[in-house]
């Protein structure tokens, strides 16, 4: 099965479900929702866009107000047997403060449909790392981190009843089951599955909308973080499948009709081409790898498996899994360190079949650019013409094959950006042909005739994040109470609070460097404990024992002061000097970052097991800690949050 092929199922739910209106339908709160059917639209931010996507959704049982669904209702309309879809205008993205229930829906795949404004599409590429350009966008977030994306090709206003419904045709003529799989497999062949917690982040286009029948297609985007002692990059690779499709290739007997036409002509595509392009603010991309290459032959079978070695900074946590294999969770409570640095491979394959046509490849625009070309063989450029005579032409569309109708093409390219840039990239995808044109006429009494080669082109446009926390070089996290329902660290000014959990949040991202600082996303303070006001701050990173943390278990203690203090919360409030407040549970003898006993965080009973690595012999808790030591409250536990692909955040 194609790795891409599980996009379908999602997608065609999605847009089948943006076909009919719902218009005429009040808000309402979850519980007015019926449970079964329950096609619903869940509508966040400013309610007045409503009205636009009222021609789009069909058979809704309700318009719900998004602001009022609580973390219960989340799992609820996450059920893709509940049909749900979320609207969202992309001018509300930054300052909506629903936002966490909507990202919460998006990570458990609920579909986001995003209405873009030209001056909001950064924002939308910030919040989901990719905003294609043109119109309104659908985003799919599948389960293993990677994201489907449907985007219009022309920015119209707004929701536009027929951007939906032209799509959703298409769209809908995909089955969702193993025969999509199977159409999909024949022309693609991609990654094979990669282990999660990757430092990279996977975009997939399945129906290439470019305002044109013509030229249409798929289209993967992935971004990659490779690192080393010596070298740190950001990788763009871009695969795209473009179907181009001339309208008119073919010939025009004009003069044969009844009545006739004054004109007969013979077109003939000359020439189909494909261009991926990549540009940055304040730097150029440089190109390191395409496939496929020149091919001079008109008759190609072409095949070939590519594989790039990606070096991953820092460990997996394999060290301290109990069963040798990596854990994320573990690896992101460690000082990042290059000394465990790991390498992975990625895998594309690329396939096409031309007749009659040659392959041409080559760099353009001074490098900017890598272009192919499927050129026509030269002694087939008259193909149609079977004979020209002083007042006639006789046209024939019997030589035509296939090739001369309609071309797949197949192209591949990896581009190379420093490791450190945090701006914006656009990739583009330009798709199109050269159409000879040749055309006979009379003009009075003269018998005339023209010939030319004419240009038709699409492009696609991806605006690309390059900020994305999956693609940090230290495992990006939220830091997560334990107590209540679960806020989340989240800088504030200069103080640190605890808040909603928000993955999109980069206030609530953090990175555990090798100085054992943890750093904030948006800010790059680091988190510091000022144990004389009894309080968690940010401050500008030093070398100062204050802003450097360690885990024990799933405590986070300061090394201010050998580690007497540890992160806790009191009554809403976040404090750092427990000074005489908590036991000194003993640490983990085998890793400080494992529970110091199985049954942790209930209160250690003797013989029972002290987790220990893989290969290392546990042991078992002393007579001398039961009753010495007793259970570890909520108040003073956190959980990392890992923000990877592939891994599926739980809040």
């Amino acid at each position: 099965m194609s790795p891409h092929a599980f996009s379908r199922r999602p997608l065609v739910a999605a847009i089948g479900a943006l076909l009919l209106a719902t218009a005429g339908q009040s808000l309402a709160t979850p519980r007015e929702t019926p449970v079964e059917p329950m096609k619903t639209l869940l509508v966040f931010g400013d309610p007045s866009h409503v009205e636009h996507a009222g021609d789009l959704v069909p058979h809704a049982s309700a318009i719900v107000d998004g602001a009022t669904i609580s973390s219960a209702e989340i799992a609820r309309f996450a059920d893709p047997a509940a049909g749900a879809i979320a609207v969202v205008a992309a001018r509300d993205l930054v300052t909506l403060a629903a936002r966490p229930a909507l990202m919460g829906l998006f990570e458990r795949g609920v579909p986001v449909f995003v209405c873009v404004d030209d001056d909001s599409r950064a924002d939308v590429a910030h919040v989901f790392g990719i905003a294609p350009t043109g119109g309104d966008t659908l985003y799919v977030r599948q389960s293993d981190g990677e994201v489907a994306v449907l985007g219009d090709s022309a920015a119209r206003a707004h929701w536009s009843p027929q951007w939906s419904r032209r799509v959703a045709s298409a769209v809908m003529s995909f089955r969702p089951s193993s025969d999509a799989a199977r159409i999909e497999a024949d022309a693609v062949e991609a990654d094979a599955p990669q282990a999660a917690g990757l430092p990279e982040y996977t975009f997939h286009e399945g129906l290439l909308d470019t305002g044109t029948d013509e030229i249409t297609g798929r289209a993967v985007i992935k971004v990659i973080r490779s690192t080393t002692r010596t070298d740190d990059d950001k990788e763009i690779h871009v695969h795209a499948w473009p179907t181009i499709t001339p309208k008119n290739a073919g010939v025009f007997m004009g003069h044969d009709m009844k009545p006739a036409q004054n004109l007969s002509a013979a077109y003939l595509p000359w020439t189909y081409r494909v261009t991926h392009r990549v540009s940055a603010e304040g730097v150029q991309p440089q190109m390191v790898d395409s496939l496929p290459e020149s091919d001079g032959r008109t008759s190609i079978d072409y095949e070939q498996v590519k594989r790039r070695s990606i070096n991953i900074g820092g460990g997996m946590g394999e060290g301290a899994s109990a069963d040798g294999q990596p854990d994320a969770g573990l690896a992101a409570k460690i000082p990042f360190n290059l000394s465990f640095s790991y390498q992975n491979e990625t895998t594309e394959t690329i396939r096409y079949s031309f007749m009659d046509y040659s392959m041409m490849a080559r760099p353009v625009d001074g490098g900017k650019g890598a272009q192919w070309e499927a050129r026509i063989a030269p002694k087939l450029e008259n193909v149609l013409i079977d004979h020209v005579g002083a007042e006639k032409v006789k046209l024939t569309e019997a030589r035509m094959t296939p090739m001369m109708r309609s071309a797949t093409f197949d192209s591949w390219s990896v581009w190379e950006l420093p490791g450190s840039y945090e701006g914006m990239a656009t990739v583009e995808i330009e798709s199109g042909y050269e159409m000879n044109e040749k055309k006979w006429w009379w003009d009075r009494s003269t018998w005339r005739s023209s010939g030319a080669n004419v240009p038709v082109s699409a492009t696609k446009r991806y605006m690309l994040d390059m900020s994305h926390p999956f693609l940090s070089r230290e495992i990006t996290v939220l830091v997560r109470s334990a107590l209540g329902n679960g806020g989340c660290l989240m800088q504030s000014g200069d103080a640190v609070s605890v808040s909603t959990c928000d993955p999109s949040s980069r206030r609530q991202m953090w990175g555990l460097d090798s100085e054992s600082r943890y750093v904030n996303r948006s800010s790059g303070l680091c988190l510091t404990a000022d144990v004389a006001a009894d309080r968690l701050a940010v401050a500008a990173c030093t070398l100062n024992n204050d802003q450097r943390w360690e885990w024990r278990a799933d405590r986070l203690h300061s090394k201010f002061d050998s580690g007497r203090h540890r992160l806790f919360v009191d009554g809403g409030t976040l404090r750092v000097d427990a000074s005489g407040r908590f036991e000194d549970t003993p640490s983990n003898p085998h890793n400080a970052i494992l529970p110091p006993w199985s049954g942790y965080p209930r209160a250690p009973v003797a013989g029972e097991l002290i987790p220990a690595p893989f290969n290392t012999v546990a042991g078992s808790v002393p007579a001398s800690w039961e009753g010495a030591y007793g259970a570890v409250g909520p108040e003073q536990r956190w959980n990392v949050v890992v923000l990877r692909a592939g891994l599926t955040s739980d809040l």
